[in-house]
């Protein structure tokens, strides 16, 4: 049986900085492992991004880190410390245990950044985790979250640098 520690939003998840979106451009078969009412990934899979993003989710599930964070672009760094990635990876062991099964796999292209989607089952965790990195044309790691996986239908939201208050808007003219 299941333990069933509920899924939470892991508070260390919105880390990264480029923003990045990921829309499926062709749909490729579930995978078998899915099951009833569970998300289903799907998507054009690029081979050279799902073997990248699979060895980075390794890398972070092993506990490479420092080899990680090597690869983060300045952007990352300026809002993920080591530390803080170490957290992150704790914090993700104690509230979802191992990756016991993939559910599926995406990947696409957005603003030169390879991007790869992960929908997997956790040891502790109720519901599927949707893990996602963005690798810049020079190996430079761009994005990173870890979340409660999304619909299908609806494309992951980039984790986003912090950004400055909005001015306010500027009275509009009446007419």
């Amino acid at each position: 049986m299941r333990p069933t520690v509920p899924f939470r939003l892991l508070s260390l998840a919105v880390l990264a900085a480029a923003a990045f979106a990921v829309q499926a451009q062709q749909s490729a078969p579930a995978q078998p492992s899915a099951r009833q009412g569970e998300p289903r990934v799907q998507g054009t899979l690029d081979p050279q991004t799902l073997s990248e993003g699979r060895a980075l989710t390794q890398q972070f599930a092993g506990g490479d880190l420092d080899a990680l964070y090597a690869r983060f672009d300045p952007s990352m760094t300026a809002n993920l410390s080591r530390d803080q990635l170490g957290a992150l990876r704790a914090q993700v062991r104690e509230q979802l245990g191992p990756e016991v099964a993939v559910i599926g796999e995406k990947t696409a292209t957005q603003q030169d950044a390879r991007i790869y989607v992960r929908v997997s089952r956790y040891e502790k965790a109720q519901a599927p985790a949707e893990t996602a990195w963005a690798v810049r044309p020079d190996g430079q790691i761009s994005g990173f979250y870890i979340r409660p996986a999304q619909p299908i239908d609806a494309p992951p939201a980039p984790p986003q640098a912090p950004q400055p208050p909005a001015a306010p808007a500027a009275p509009r003219p009446q007419g």
